[in-house]
Parts: C-alpha cells; sequence; structure tokens
C-alpha cells in the first residue's frame, strides 16, 4: 500500500515529456547546436506566403 501510494505521488509530480514526432502540427524537427528547431504548419504557410509576395515584388519591378 505504501509503495503503490509513493509511486502515484512521484507520477503526479512527472510532466509529461514533449515529442515532435508525435505532434501532428509538426513537419519537421533537428537539433542545432543543443537547440530544439521546430518547423510547423504555420512556419510553412508564412514561408509559402512570403515566397508569393516576393515573387510579385519581382514581376512589379520588372521592365518586361
Amino acid at each position: 500500500m505504501k509503495v503503490r501510494l509513493l509511486l502515484l505521488l512521484v507520477c503526479l509530480g512527472c510532466k509529461p515529456q514533449y515529442n515532435p514526432d508525435k505532434d501532428p502540427d509538426v513537419l519537421d524537427w533537428y537539433v542545432d547546436e543543443g537547440k530544439l528547431i521546430i518547423y510547423t504548419k504555420q512556419d510553412s504557410i508564412q514561408d509559402e506566403y512570403d515566397r508569393a509576395k516576393y515573387i510579385d515584388s519581382l514581376k512589379k519591378d520588372s521592365i518586361f
């Protein structure tokens, strides 16, 4: 009984570990110089928007 109570108290104090492999919003992740780098769906959307904006700016600056 004491062991179960102690185990329960220990488990209640534990924080679940974040696992980017199980996060559906994470497209890619890696560790660079000890820092976790995460590329999400929102990052991908923002990159696509920025890319389209850049291409449009090139078209507007073109003399053709």
